[in-house]
């Protein structure tokens, strides 16, 4: 069940973009506005992602086409714009998405690992709404 959510969710995964100059005060819904307000999707798709990927086996087999997309994906940037993936919009997001589909963990350099159950749970929290989103 949760191998065909992240299937569906990774096809809808827009790749991480670089941020841009925020705008003035309110505004009628044009075309930039169209793209922040699909952006706050992708932000929930990625949190989706998150938890998804921290309840599932990741040596299962069946998750590798999915987990090479997402690699793609920050490689792709990274290839790009010739910075991190930490520095395109919602780059916190993707910085954990990278750490868990390259098998760094989560929070690289912090000592949690996807491995140690203690870290699974507040990994969880942080991925929901706990934490404020930074798109």
């Amino acid at each position: 069940m949760l191998r065909g959510i992240l299937r569906s969710a990774v096809v809808a995964l827009a790749g991480p973009s670089i941020p841009s100059v925020q705008g003035k005060l309110w505004q009628p819904m044009n075309e930039a506005a169209q793209v922040r307000l699909r952006e706050a999707l992708q932000g929930k798709l990625r949190k989706l992602l998150l938890c998804c990927l921290m309840a599932v086996d990741l040596t299962d087999c069946g998750l590798w086409p999915i987990l090479a997309r997402i690699r793609a994906m920050i490689t792709r940037f990274e290839l790009r714009s010739g910075t991190d993936i930490s520095t395109s919009r919602a780059g916190w997001q993707w910085e954990r998405l990278r750490d868990i589909v390259c098998g760094r963990g989560v929070g690289a350099g912090a000592g949690t690992s996807i491995d140690n159950p203690a870290n699974v749970e507040s990994f969880m929290c942080a991925a929901n709404n706990d934490v404020p989103d930074k798109v």
